[in-house]
């Protein structure tokens, strides 16, 4: 997945190197960092020169959330503990964190079943 200077997100294939896999108007500047969540793998954050900072789960035309953060934003991580918070740094000096409880409800079922695979339990990991 790569985001360009026109603001479009493509995503890519390793085996066909001559067209984009899909395409989708991610921003109306910049995308300078696409970041996908650690607990589950079809959600991705996107930041933008247009101050946003947008949620996106794959195959989805339209974002599933949108962050406004009143600055251009240079970077986007998800949080390892976590499946529902990230940071994002913005142009003006702020790590803003932000706590979106309202995804819980689209991840959780995935995120259960990574737990299981990867041995953890909420989002505490288990030694073995």
């Amino acid at each position: 997945m790569v985001g360009t200077e026109e603001g479009m997100i493509h995503t890519c294939s390793l085996k066909y190197n001559r067209n984009y896999v899909r395409s989708v108007q991610g921003h109306h500047m910049p995308v300078y960092r696409i970041h996908y969540n650690f607990f589950n793998n079809s959600i991705y954050a996107s930041c933008s020169g247009d101050w946003r900072v947008k949620i996106w789960e794959d195959g989805r035309d339209e974002p599933l959330f949108m962050f406004e953060l009143g600055s251009p934003v240079g970077d986007v991580k998800w949080a390892p503990y976590s499946s529902t918070v990230f940071a994002a740094c913005t142009a003006d000096g702020k790590v803003n964190l932000s706590f979106a409880s309202k995804m819980a409800l689209i991840l959780r079922t995935d995120v259960i079943h990574v737990w299981n695979k990867k041995k953890y339990i909420g989002e505490h990991h288990i030694d073995t």
